[in-house]
């Protein structure tokens, strides 16, 4: 299958983590700090409800180069000459928002979505950035790696029926039949502009979730210490001392 790609723009990524560091800071009504020029400094782990401990923004890095491909003239002249309010449009829209942030992309052949990728504390993972028409919506879906085993996959599901009740955004999926795991998250969009601060939280909430919780999944997938109640706690506890000794 032939994609339209976009060359990842200097920072791979690190102005996506400073803008939605910002709108972290906003949401928890913390105090802006003062605006410095770039520098690339470390993300204040503080301001950041999900990033782990002693993260930099370095350690965030999309996917490798793509050169341009054949179609992307197609794409981008049916984009141009399109009038409808579809997902053409739209599409173009957020691999502007993208190239902003400094992530390497490739849009799929059909209009339907942009994949994206991304390097986080606990592993690496493959992202899809999607579009639908009816109902209308944008949403993204980390592909987690590991397949969860047929004898595991019933204590995995009360994993994440655990996990997924205390998200405002988003929630894992297990494909029961197949093993697979993913993260979805979605908003709908009902005709109107996605503005790139809203872009920004989208990715952000499914990236950090993700990582928050991958490597409690992988606990549950290769050793038989915890249970799916004591994977899902031992990260909300570790949390929650975080949050503790950052309000000290």
């Amino acid at each position: 299958m032939s994609h339209r790609t976009r060359e990842s723009g200097g920072g791979v990524g690190q102005r996506f983590w400073a803008a939605l560091a910002g709108w972290w800071r906003r949401l928890r009504g913390a105090p802006q700090p003062p605006v410095k020029k770039p520098g690339n400094p470390p993300i204040d782990p503080g301001a950041l409800a999900h990033l782990p401990d002693k993260k930099k923004r370095g350690e965030v890095r999309t996917t490798p180069r793509k050169r341009p491909s054949k179609a992307a003239g197609r794409i981008l002249q049916r984009e141009k000459g399109s009038s409808m309010d579809g997902a053409e449009l739209t599409l173009d829209q957020l691999c502007r928002y993208l190239d902003d942030d400094g992530f390497g992309h490739s849009v799929r052949e059909d209009g339907t979505g942009i994949e994206t990728g991304f390097r986080a504390r606990t592993g690496t993972f493959h992202m899809l950035i999607f579009l639908r028409q009816d109902p209308a919506l944008v949403g993204a879906i980390v592909r987690i790696p590991e397949i969860v085993p047929e004898p595991k996959r019933p204590q995995m599901a009360d994993a994440l029926a655990r996990a997924n009740y205390g998200l405002s955004l988003g929630c894992f999926e297990l494909d029961m039949s197949t093993g697979e795991l993913d993260f979805r998250v979605s908003m709908p969009t009902a005709g109107a502009n996605l503005s790139h601060e809203q872009f920004r939280a989208l990715l952000g909430s499914a990236m950090w979730t993700t990582d928050r919780y991958h490597r409690a999944l992988c606990r549950l997938i290769y050793a038989d210490d915890l249970s799916p109640a004591e994977v899902i706690a031992e990260v909300e506890m570790a949390e929650a001392e975080r949050n503790q000794a950052r309000d000290q």
